[in-house]
């Protein structure tokens, strides 16, 4: 582990969260991964790998700006796939099947996979509750007081 990924752990409390961002050669084009881990801490102080969620952030040749969201309870996976492009319909049920068998081998069931365009959801002004985390804090008005 180096010095960076260190930094960008956070050690305190019952939940655990790592950072890391590594280079990717991917058929000549080059780009960055950005990965974010964040679950609950064990006992050995690592992240309980039956109930975590992994953030993927990518920046492809083909499908450009793509965040992936991996959420695992009790060993069942769920993948989120958020990107402005429409749905490639005949990959995802291509690689599906492939990632479910690599996923039972590991004792791990795939639940669903799930597209998002983003940018239909901004046309629509709905976000997805992912989104909604990084959103400005709006300014508050007015003060409640119990007496």
């Amino acid at each position: 582990m180096t010095g960076q990924q260190l930094l960008a752990t956070d050690h305190f409390g019952p939940l655990h969260q790592v950072a890391v961002q590594i280079p990717l050669n991917l058929g000549g084009f080059l780009t960055d991964l950005t990965m974010q881990w964040e679950g609950k801490k064990l006992e050995n102080g690592q992240i309980d790998p039956e109930h975590c969620r992994i953030l993927f952030y990518l920046q492809l040749e083909q499908l450009n700006e793509t965040i992936v969201d991996v959420q695992i309870q009790k060993r069942y996976v769920t993948l989120q796939v958020f990107n402005e492009q429409s749905e490639p319909k005949y990959l995802i049920a291509h690689l599906a099947p492939i990632l479910k068998e690599k996923l039972g081998k590991l004792d791990y069931q795939l639940s669903s996979v799930t597209w998002r365009n983003i940018a239909e959801s901004k046309t629509k002004k709905t976000q997805t509750p992912m989104m909604k985390g990084y959103e400005k804090p709006s300014m508050y008005q007015g003060v409640d007081v119990r007496v």
